[in-house]
């Protein structure tokens, strides 16, 4: 369960954004509407944990803003954070990380880029960040809450020279020769979950699983508009779980009252005459096929001829099925694009529902749609926003800032800007100077 994301000087983020998915107290009163009331439940993670004592947690959360004020670039950072903790093992010691610092002021340019991570896993509270360059981590510190009280389980900084020290625990006792193996592009958290072996492995372990398996950010084109997407690898049996199956059949049947059921097809795919494979065995090609029916006859349509909403909606499939079954946090951008309101309201719901109250499966995304934000559906602390400020950096901010009213129609107040985070264009916006156009009197 993520508690609290933040992320500074990457890419539109100049300063330090925080994402906070503790809920703030609204309806606590015995005067409160009931239907309100038990609204609120529903969005709700009731998970006690030392040092929270009281807090809930939300279940969903919602980022919306104007194109390019840097929603999207929330979930790229936390793509980024999970893509080093899980992969900068395997680095070579000349390997560049991912940085990509904001560079509309010069002294950005130079300066780390900073990730921050609260999260539970395994039953226990952890506080992981790090910061790092093109070339090196330079600052890194885990922490665990298990009664309450803060532990300090290593901290790592890098000097001028690039070398990295350790400072180890009584939590986390680090052998000194694992220490000598930690390269500067090198998380050291990474290089101890990679090595099962080492001592304090145990220890460190439901942070790597929650980075790995606790933490779902999809990739857009990787994992959503490709012609065989990763539902039809777990539709295939490649991956995943009989759960993850049967959801992604009663997901694609329930969004189209005319699909009966999602296939795999395998044909013999066309080999250029100096292709080979090493195992001498047929290349084959898998394609997903939609079953339809219909009141003259049924047939197969395949997913890439079906529309963009019915493509999306398989291949967001069997990742809500993967965070539903391990109480992930599934976390994607545009999850509306090309899908009608009603389903993604649909998919949203899904993660409230009354027979997960005791799960922690949670929901991040960011949207255009403003009818999420109607109809009880996203509360004032579930919808965050995002803006430009003076110095081109991204803002991001929740609703609740502004305090809107009971019974405020938040959508029409987005839309007409009283929260900012909505375009502001000229009433001009794409007409050219009557001298620029074409027409009479102009020499073809």
């Amino acid at each position: 369960m993520l508690i609290l994301f933040s992320a500074k000087n990457y890419r539109s983020i100049r300063d330090e954004q925080e994402l906070n998915l503790v809920a703030s107290p609204y309806y606590s009163g015995k005067k409160s509407d009931m239907h309100a009331r038990e609204n609120r439940e529903r969005q709700l993670i009731k998970k006690s944990l030392p040092g929270l004592s009281g807090k809930s947690f939300l279940r969903s959360i919602a980022i919306y803003g104007a194109n390019g004020s840097g929603k999207s670039n929330v979930i790229h950072a936390m793509r980024t954070m999970q893509k080093i903790v899980c992969d900068s093992s395997s680095y070579a010691p000349d390997d560049s990380l991912p940085y990509n610092p904001f560079i509309l002021d010069e002294n950005s340019k130079t300066q780390p880029t900073e990730f921050f991570a609260a999260f539970e896993w395994g039953g226990i509270r952890y506080e992981y960040e790090f910061s790092y360059d093109s070339k090196q981590i330079v600052e890194e510190q885990l922490c665990s809450f298990p009664k309450g009280l803060r532990r300090t389980l290593y901290t790592r900084t890098a000097d001028a020279g690039s070398r990295s020290a350790v400072q180890d625990s009584s939590y986390l006792p680090i052998d000194k020769v694992i220490a000598t193996m930690l390269n500067p592009n090198m998380l050291l958290l990474s290089l101890l979950y990679g090595h099962p072996g080492v001592q304090g492995f145990d220890t460190i372990k439901p942070v790597g699983d929650f980075f790995k398996n606790g933490l779902i950010v999809l990739d857009q084109m990787r994992d959503r508009w490709l012609d065989f997407p990763v539902s039809g690898e777990v539709l295939d049996g490649e991956l995943g779980t009989d759960y993850e199956r049967d959801l992604v059949q009663k997901m694609m049947q329930d969004s189209d009252i005319g699909i009966t059921k999602a296939n795999v097809v395998r044909k013999p795919a066309k080999q250029s005459s100096n292709e080979g494979n090493e195992n001498g065995t047929d290349v084959v090609r898998k394609t997903v096929v939609l079953q339809h029916a219909g009141t003259a006859g049924a047939g197969s349509i395949n997913l890439m001829d079906e529309s963009l909403g019915t493509m999306q909606m398989f291949s967001l499939s069997s990742f809500i099925g993967e965070a539903l079954e391990n109480d992930a946090t599934l976390v994607v951008d545009e999850l509306d694009a090309s899908m009608h309101p009603i389903l993604s309201k649909q998919i949203v719901e899904m993660f409230e529902r009354r027979e997960l109250a005791d799960r922690l499966a949670q929901l991040i995304f960011t949207a255009h749609q403003t009818y999420l934000m109607s109809g009880g559906t996203l509360e004032r602390d579930q919808i965050w926003l995002t803006d430009k400020g003076p110095d081109g950096g991204t803002v991001l901010y929740p609703l609740s800032d502004y305090s809107p009213r009971k019974g405020e129609p938040i959508a029409q107040g987005y839309l007409l800007g009283r929260y900012a985070a909505v375009p502001v264009l000229p009433e001009d916006f794409g007409m050219l100077p009557s001298s620029d156009r074409g027409g009479e009197g102009n020499d073809k």
